[in-house]
């Protein structure tokens, strides 16, 4: 089973609420160890403010939100929610950022779409297309992106004649000191091991391209992963068996196309059930 399992994310606070933490200790018995490799920084507030805080109707058919950090900047932002935000539906990637959106006081819509039948910005966009029937909303609708968002979005409701009016609402940036709190992590594993485990597998959750991206960067100098078995008088180091599981097509793609590694594992939504689906079919020779 997969007991050893690096979120490369930053929690949900108090972690308590977080579904990815609560749900792998639940069905896994494990303790997932959080490494967020990127921070966030939340922008032009003031604007979506007034946005949010302003009757909608006149200017949108929806709302686009595709990760749970564009749902807390509308949390950050809502100082005042104007009631007619109820009568606009809310376009939503996957269960986590649907999750992120009833967490919001007040909920600004009852009509949250896409969660269950979605799972990434190619097939969101197929449904909202869908949703309207074919016919082209006289609105455009409102998507709250970040810094790097793809285009495939943009490209899909383009070619059927969807406007939408893009508000970048934060930017992430490389988080300090990824090295120094995976080798404690690291640490903590070994500490953990069940006797007679010389050699750990370790999952590392991947959900981003980004957060991938500077992940894989740092175990790249492999000389934090080593994994020390004591033997006639010497200390023998090789490293731990890693295995790479995607939140996506998206990440999973990055890091085989760009990284050139081995997915072991995708999940089919990014739904916490899902990664957990993922890991226990890819687990081939994890230690049970």
């Amino acid at each position: 089973m997969a007991r050893h399992i690096i979120l490369v994310r930053t929690p949900l606070e108090p972690i308590s609420q977080d579904p990815y933490y609560s749900t792998l200790c639940t069905h896994l018995s494990a303790t997932p160890h959080h490494l967020p490799v990127l921070t966030t920084t939340f922008l032009s507030l003031p604007l979506l403010s007034s946005l949010i805080s302003t009757d909608p109707t006149p200017r949108y058919s929806g709302v686009i939100l595709t990760s749970t950090r564009s749902a807390e900047a509308w949390s950050r932002a809502a100082d005042s929610t104007h009631p007619s935000w109820s009568s606009i539906p809310f376009f939503v990637v996957g269960p986590g950022t649907r999750d992120a959106v009833l967490r919001l006081d007040p909920v600004p819509s009852p009509t949250i779409l896409g969660a269950g039948l979605t799972g990434s910005g190619e097939k969101l966009s197929f449904f909202i297309v869908e949703h309207f029937g074919g016919e082209v909303p006289e609105l455009p609708l409102l998507y709250l992106v970040g810094d790097k968002n793809r285009d495939t979005i943009p490209r899909i409701l383009g070619d059927a004649g969807i406007r939408l009016v893009k508000q970048q609402v934060y930017e992430t940036c490389p988080a300090g000191d990824v090295e120094t709190r995976l080798e404690e992590i690291i640490d903590r594993i070994f500490e953990a091991r069940c006797e007679g485990e010389e050699c750990p597998t370790i999952w590392f959750a991947l959900f981003s391209p980004s957060g991938a991206k500077h992940c894989l960067g740092v175990l790249r100098t492999r000389d934090m992963l080593r994994c020390r078995r004591e033997g006639e008088g010497r200390e023998e180091e090789r490293p731990p068996r890693i295995k790479l599981a995607a939140i996506g097509p998206t990440t999973k793609a990055y890091v085989e196309g760009e990284e050139g590694l081995f997915m072991h594992a995708v999940a089919a939504s990014p739904d916490p059930l899902d990664l957990i689906r993922a890991m226990l079919e890819g687990r081939e020779d994890d230690d049970e």
